[in-house]
């Protein structure tokens, strides 16, 4: 480990003149730089093929992310129940002409079927396109032609008492229709709002491919991007216009990440899994996919390819918007880059590489191309850990003055798994020194770490399984990292956050929602969850969904940005 002598502390930090700025892992990165440049991750401005990032982003894109969903899953729900209710109308239609002949060319019946001949087809086109001017058409023939002349006809049949053989008949078809027609309008002036963002409070704008355009994504769009960016932002809008309202995704791996992104895509309304790749030349491997696809009944309409035909088949399909990257640690960069090149969004587990530089290379052909990519840290997402990072940035505590992460995982992981993880730093710690650096939100000018190692069979991998981890940031703020491969008792994920005005703390999250019992006999808890995939099962469904919010909307800013990635990295790399 490279480091410096500091006060009997191993301190590892890079001055520039007399200013802390970051960490230097090893001496060849310095030579991938300009002598005049910086090389703190928030300053990599010179750099060969780099241009400016987005800023950092500080929780407050949760609320337009969750406005995204919202609009979106209301423009689906209603346009299935608005296709069911253009059935029944279709069929109040044929019904209408019926009675307008039976009793004598009723007029009233006549009219409502020739408002329905004008509505029911131009609704039908509405929802294809979202257009607003021909569900705004269907309103106006469902009220003037449906409603009011069918009122007519119960006024006649109830009020004034108006009677003749067919009277029952013309109630009962008035009242179907006039239910029918309120329904219709109902549902079309929600359709309408969710299109049109007539909402007081503002909100998204949906056209096909889910771009927003006013409200509260306005003004996201133009608070995070700059001017030198708006020809950048108009490629990507009219790209994401192309697309259909599913997002269509090839998932690669499907070990044990790659299990947990596939119940996350599958549960997941607006996107679906295209393609699974893996190493299905062995039949072990096919065995297992295909029995998880039997389980969920997607055999038919998933394709499984081998990872020799990735390129050929996946990489090569134009329908196809973004690739899901759960391989090996080692087959990250080639599947990355593969698919940038591509013109494909991206979604990966970290490591993006096995090394600095090619992360920076994935990112710049992100950049040049743009094209989405994202490196999975689901923590960010947990909705515990998130309500605590905003609490901090809202000065809730005041000044930080340390936080501790404590991690211990359950259960241990397979040796076949840790003999290609990239060792505990990079598989594990790394998540941790992302969570603390986002806690504080300041960048570290010091780090110390230790670790040791008392499994045999980890040892024999030449790894680690009990790992502790101090990083000193430019405030004073200490923060502390705990780690072990393995917990007897469940998943221990703690996070608490220390300042001037008081504490937060994020607990584990429980089997049971009872969670403590107590009585004159003692008192007892129920477990902790068993693993990461039940711990993080929402933090992973919401970073899906951000995932799929990058490739629909191209004016949301990335959660976890470049100079995220590339300083935990780099902390990793300097343990």
């Amino acid at each position: 480990m490279s480091s410096a002598s500091n006060d009997g502390q191993k301190l590892l930090q890079y001055r520039c003149g007399r200013h802390p700025l970051a960490f230097l892992p090893s001496a060849d990165l310095v030579a991938t730089f300009r002598p005049s440049t910086s090389v703190a991750p928030s300053l990599l401005h010179g750099w060969e093929g780099w241009s400016a990032s987005c800023a950092v982003t500080d929780g407050s894109d949760f609320t337009h992310r969750e406005k995204v969903a919202s609009h979106y899953q209301t423009s689906v729900v209603l346009k299935y129940r608005f296709k069911l209710l253009l059935c029944v109308q279709s069929a109040l239609a044929v019904l209408c002409l019926a009675v307008g002949f039976l009793v004598r060319y009723d007029y009233c019946f006549l009219l409502t079927f020739s408002g329905y001949l004008v509505g029911v087809p131009l609704a039908y086109l509405s929802l294809r396109k979202n257009n607003v001017g021909f569900i705004n058409t269907y309103g106006t023939a469902c009220s003037m032609l449906g409603v009011f002349p069918m009122m007519f006809i119960i006024y006649l049949s109830v009020w004034t008492g108006t009677l003749d053989r067919y009277r029952t008949l013309r109630l009962v078809s008035a009242t179907l229709v006039v239910v029918a027609n309120a329904l219709g309008m109902f549902i079309a002036k929600n359709l309408m709002i969710a299109w049109t963002n007539k909402t007081k409070k503002g909100g998204a704008h949906f056209v096909r491919g889910g771009v927003h355009k006013t409200g509260f994504a306005r003004q996201v769009l133009d608070t995070t991007y700059k001017a030198n960016n708006q020809l950048e932002r108009k490629e990507r809008r009219e790209r994401g216009k192309a697309m259909t309202d599913t997002v269509k995704l090839a998932l690669c791996g499907f070990g044990r990440a790659g299990k947990v992104h596939f119940r996350g895509i599958r549960s997941n309304h607006r996107c679906q899994i295209k393609y699974i790749v893996d190493c299905f030349e062995d039949p072990a491997v096919l065995k297992s996919v295909s029995s998880v696809l039997v389980e969920y009944r997607m055999l038919g309409s998933v394709k499984l390819v081998k990872t020799s035909e990735y390129k050929s088949v996946v990489l090569s399909d134009s329908d196809l918007h973004g690739v899901v990257v759960t391989t090996p640690t080692p087959h990250h960069e080639s599947y990355v880059v593969s698919a940038l090149r591509a013109k494909k969004a991206v979604f990966c587990e970290k490591p993006l590489a096995s090394d600095i530089g090619g992360v920076m290379h994935a990112y710049h052909i992100a950049e040049r191309d743009n094209l989405p990519l994202f490196c999975a840290f689901q923590r960010r997402f947990d909705p515990g850990m998130s309500k605590l990072r905003h609490n901090v940035a809202e000065g809730k505590i005041g000044r930080v003055f340390s936080s501790n992460l404590l991690s211990r995982d359950s259960p241990r992981p397979s040796i076949e798994y840790l003999k290609t993880s990239g060792g505990m730093y990079h598989d594990t710690a790394v998540h941790d020194i992302d969570m603390l650096c986002w806690i504080v939100g300041e960048e570290p000018v010091g780090v110390f770490a230790q670790g040791s190692v008392f499994d045999p069979e980890i040892a024999s991998v030449g790894d680690v399984d009990t790992i502790a981890i101090t990083l000193k940031f430019p405030s004073g703020a200490l923060a502390v990292s705990d780690l072990s491969r393995h917990a007897s008792y469940g998943y221990d994920m703690r996070l608490e956050a220390f300042g001037e005005k008081g504490v937060l703390l994020c607990e584990n999250v429980h089997e049971d929602p009872c969670l403590h019992y107590s009585s004159s006999s003692g008192s007892s808890a129920s477990l902790i969850q068993y693993s990461f995939a039940e711990r993080f099962k929402v933090a992973y469904e919401r970073e899906m969904d951000h995932f799929v919010d990058l490739i629909l909307d191209p004016s949301t800013e990335c959660a976890v940005s470049r100079d995220d990635v590339l300083l935990s990295t780099r902390i990793a790399n300097a343990c």
